[in-house]
């Protein structure tokens, strides 16, 4: 198969320049705009704060049950799949209930259990439907490949977290004193995880939509709608966590830019057009 996917020229630059933009404010900024938008009871930033992450663990919690329930593998890997499957969502649901406890909210903790009855039913659809073996290789495909996408995730934003060293607005805000700010320039700071945002970085996990994009033919019409859907989620998830005193604009910025610069790499790999090759290929 040939990869017909070409780098926009136009939008790599628009996007450059945004981001240049966003930078020069934020070395200017960072710590005004966080003092003007702090609101930690903001019900929407709470919601954000416990939940936003989900699309990046999910692909892994669904390769898990696919795992659980084909046939054609070993009896121990599908015994494996579901128990990991099963702790996937026990921690999510977990992690949480704790993040919304903590902030006090309980009205978030309800729609929280409304998003979790939708995952469960999909994972109970995933455990419950027989598919085609076209579509269980298109599956296995989009949550290998959103699995690798988390674990690159993982570790360059915590790598990065652990370099910089940067603390965070409501400890500083907490603390009394804004003396260990530091600018985003600054590496190696006073202390801290706030660069790069990892909330904001775990909703670039919603960029696992176009890689059912790239399965599914008749969706290439609208990847540019899907991807600017991308756009306003991780834009949405960032400006929640400066709402909240998590983090600054040039942490989000950092973070999504990072993100997207491995999503473009790692979906021009030979590896992936090799593994997309062949799942576009599989019989039905």
């Amino acid at each position: 198969m040939q990869d017909k996917r070409k780098l926009n020229i136009p939008l790599l630059i628009l996007g450059l320049l945004a981001l240049a933009a966003g930078l020069y404010v934020a070395a200017l900024y960072d710590l005004q705009i966080d003092k003007a938008l702090y609101n930690p009871t903001f019900s929407p930033a709470i919601l954000v704060e416990s939940c936003c992450y989900y699309v990046l663990y999910m692909p892994t919690a669904v390769l898990c049950a696919l795992a659980a329930t084909d046939k054609k593998q070993k009896l121990w890997l599908r015994i494996v799949g579901g128990g990991l499957a099963v702790i996937a969502v026990i921690a999510l649901c977990i992690y949480t209930t704790y993040s919304i406890n903590k902030r006090g909210a309980e009205y978030a903790l309800y729609i929280s259990l409304g998003i979790w009855v939708a995952i469960l039913a999909v994972l109970f659809a995933v455990f419950r439907t027989q598919y085609s073996e076209s579509f269980k290789k298109k599956a296995y495909f989009v949550c290998a490949w959103g699995t690798v996408l988390c674990a690159l995730e993982l570790s360059v934003i915590n790598i990065v977290k652990m370099f910089w060293n940067r603390t965070r607005f409501d400890d500083m805000l907490a603390a009394g004193s804004f003396e260990k700010f530091t600018p985003w320039f600054h590496p190696l700071g006073n202390g801290g995880t706030s660069f790069p945002s990892g909330h904001t970085a775990s909703a670039c996990g919603i960029l696992v939509l176009l890689i059912i994009v790239d399965v599914a033919p008749k969706l290439q019409k609208y990847r540019p709608a899907i991807f600017a859907f991308c756009l306003i989620y991780i834009g949405f998830t960032a400006f929640m966590r400066m709402m909240i005193g998590r983090h600054f604009l040039s942490d989000t910025l950092s973070a999504a830019t990072i993100m997207l610069v491995l999503f473009s790499i790692m979906t021009r790999t030979k590896p992936y057009r090799k593994a997309l090759h062949n799942a576009l290929e599989a019989p039905e």
